[in-house]
């Protein structure tokens, strides 16, 4: 039977009116339409949280390596400290240069930095692919305390057929010689007598020395030249063979070095020196007076970030 034209239009506009005011189905467009950015959020904070914990596998690895690189041997701390971070920078979703290590041997400081990325996974599909991760770390080894600062020294004694020279010196944490400053002497001759004379003369003090604010140890170094030995005139003075005592090394050769007492107190330290003919102890005497200060002091390296 045909459809009645008035009546399709009047079903026509009925369901038209309809769907106007239905909501069935708008709460799935309305999510897919912001599934968008939430998912694209939800994505950057899995990779943001990736990167996250990836910096904080490098920072860990970089302080470790510069503390190992400052406590390794001279001349090796740069070697070690790339071997430390390359061990412990077990990250497979960074990709990474080469770490870069200065040495500052003044303020006893090792600074490392290192730069690469982090592939992303959800943030791929928004088209990045990866995001730059960097970290640094600086170790140091010095901090301020009291120092010696000056050192002077007053010859009280001196005897014996053998030339000598009394020198400070200081040293840089390798142990290698920084300083090496002639304080006192005592020349030999065998007339009038068989002994001789100080430069400066006994009980006056020398030249007060002002240590490299830089050093990590300081002492003192006996040089004596034994050319005399065989009672031959012609070797007297400061030629021929020496041998030196350092008052770091136990033994010294040839003889010994008594020390008492500290180099900062009112006192002074006294300072006995045997070059090796008896055992007497009183080839040279000195006191030595300090005066101390703030310096620089070496100890444990620390993390200066």
């Amino acid at each position: 039977m045909p459809l009645n034209s008035s009546l399709f239009a009047e079903k026509t506009a009925h369901l038209c009116n309809r769907f106007a005011v239905s909501r069935n189905g708008n709460v799935a467009v309305i999510f897919g339409i912001a599934a968008i950015p939430l998912f694209g959020a939800l994505g950057a904070a899995l990779d943001y949280s990736r990167i996250a914990r990836s910096q904080a596998t490098l920072q860990s690895a970089m302080d470790a390596s510069v503390l190992s690189g400052l406590a390794a041997p001279s001349g090796k701390e740069i070697a070690t400290a790339t071997n430390i971070f390359n061990v412990n920078s077990n990250d497979s979703s960074a990709t990474l240069g080469a770490p870069s290590y200065t040495l500052d041997k003044t303020c006893g400081c090792l600074t490392g930095t290192v730069a690469g990325s982090v592939s992303m996974s959800i943030m791929s599909i928004l088209g990045i692919s990866t995001m730059p991760v960097s970290v640094s770390s600086k170790a140091s080894n010095k901090r301020t305390g009291a120092k010696i600062l000056t050192v002077t020294v007053t010859p009280t004694k001196a005897q014996g057929w053998f030339p000598k020279i009394m020198y400070v010196w200081t040293k840089d944490a390798g142990g290698t010689v920084t300083a090496m400053t002639q304080l006192m002497s005592y020349n030999f001759e065998f007339q009038p007598s068989q002994y001789g004379w100080t430069t400066p003369a006994l009980d006056v003090a020398s030249q007060t020395l002002t240590l490299d604010p830089s050093y990590q140890t300081w002492g003192f170094m006996i040089r004596v030249y034994y050319g005399t030995e065989d009672g031959d005139q012609s070797k007297a003075g400061f030629q021929g063979p020496y041998f030196d005592m350092w008052s770091d090394s136990l033994p010294p050769p040839r003889g010994g070095i008594k020390t008492k007492g500290a180099c900062d107190d009112s006192g002074g330290q006294t300072v006995k020196v045997e070059d090796g003919g008896n055992s007497d102890y009183q080839d040279v005497i000195v006191t030595m007076k300090c005066t101390t200060g703030q310096g620089s002091v070496a100890g444990m390296p620390y993390l200066a970030n």
